[in-house]
């Protein structure tokens, strides 16, 4: 076999065991160009180390960024940065609460895009649905006593998206009458 052919690509234990050989000044330089390589990257130390009073708020502003964009030529939006922005928070801190609110504020966002716009990317609505069931399964898993907030958000969003087209509103619907039966479905009284 030729050299080329042994060689493979570098993997986390590669990187790890490069690591181990550094000392702590080593380290401590390495992180030190990690934190000032991207905005990103600061956000994630600030939030992992719970350095800033409340971590969500460039979380957010990244996903409006990217599903609400407010030019007037429209660019595109941005579905993968969006999802990759809520998992980079998952990533820096185990919180479900602030995972609940990242997630129902995208789905918020990507919503309001849809109301606005017409001859909206198809994609972005079976993001927006993928979303939404992640955030209804995180809001199952909080306390009873802690899920009214998000699902009055989440049927405020599904009540809106009644205007946005009907096999988005059905899925949606559909999703949120599974999860929690016990709500008026849109339309119904009370």
């Amino acid at each position: 076999m030729s050299k080329k052919e042994n060689k493979r690509a570098p993997r986390w234990a590669d990187v790890e065991i490069a690591i181990n050989r550094f000392d702590k000044k080593q380290l401590m330089g390495l992180i030190g160009d990690l934190y000032r390589l991207s905005p990103a990257n600061k956000d994630f130390f600030h939030t992992r180390f719970g350095l800033v009073e409340d971590p969500l708020v460039p979380y957010k502003e990244a996903i409006q960024a990217a599903l609400t964009p407010e030019l007037e030529d429209r660019p595109p939006v941005e579905i993968d940065r969006a999802t990759d922005v809520v998992n980079m928070y998952s990533k820096a801190v185990d919180n479900p609460y602030g995972m609940t609110e990242l997630m129902v504020f995208y789905v918020e966002c990507g919503n309001r895009f849809a109301l606005k716009y017409e001859g909206v990317d198809p994609r972005l609505f079976e993001a927006l649905l993928e979303m939404a069931e992640y955030s209804i399964e995180a809001v199952q898993e909080l306390p009873a006593e802690k899920q009214h907030p998000y699902r009055d958000r989440l049927h405020g969003v599904m009540k809106s998206a009644s205007g946005v087209g009907s096999e988005y509103y059905s899925r949606f619907c559909d999703l949120y009458s599974s999860a929690f039966p016990d709500e008026a479905k849109p339309g119904a009284k009370g």
